[in-house]
């Protein structure tokens, strides 16, 4: 984009919010100037999160993360959703004290709710 002869590049930061130095807010064009206002709105999307046991049983209480800054915990029908995601494939941790941690690549995608089943295994206590 230029004003001017002027330049300004648009980039996004680690979160995905657009950002800039100095962006030009009315251009001169052939005829007199023309003005506009510019909105850039990150590509969102949410994951919602079914969690169960071995046996099928809801898991409440797990914690999910996301990129280590997104955060959620199961409620007691084993649901967490977190929304406001940024599009793209993103790293998921679930952990819970009784079960084995889990780890995976989650797709978000813009404006749905991407859906990720999750089946812990506890842990086996060693009895001797």
């Amino acid at each position: 984009m230029s004003s001017k002869g002027k330049t300004t590049s648009l980039y996004t930061d680690a979160q995905g919010q657009a950002m800039t130095h100095s962006l030009p807010c009315a251009v001169n064009v052939r005829g007199g100037t023309f003005h506009f206002r510019m909105e850039l709105v990150p590509r969102l999307g949410s994951l919602w999160v079914l969690m169960h046991g071995p046996a099928g049983e809801a898991v409440s209480g797990a914690e999910i993360t996301i990129r280590g800054n997104h955060h959620t915990v199961t409620d007691e029908k084993g649901r967490g959703v977190l929304e406001e995601l940024s599009v793209g494939t993103h790293p998921v941790t679930v952990a819970h004290t009784d079960y084995i941690p889990f780890s995976s690549q989650v797709a978000v995608e813009e404006d749905l709710f991407t859906v990720l089943e999750v089946s812990l295994q506890k842990y086996v206590s060693k009895e001797n």
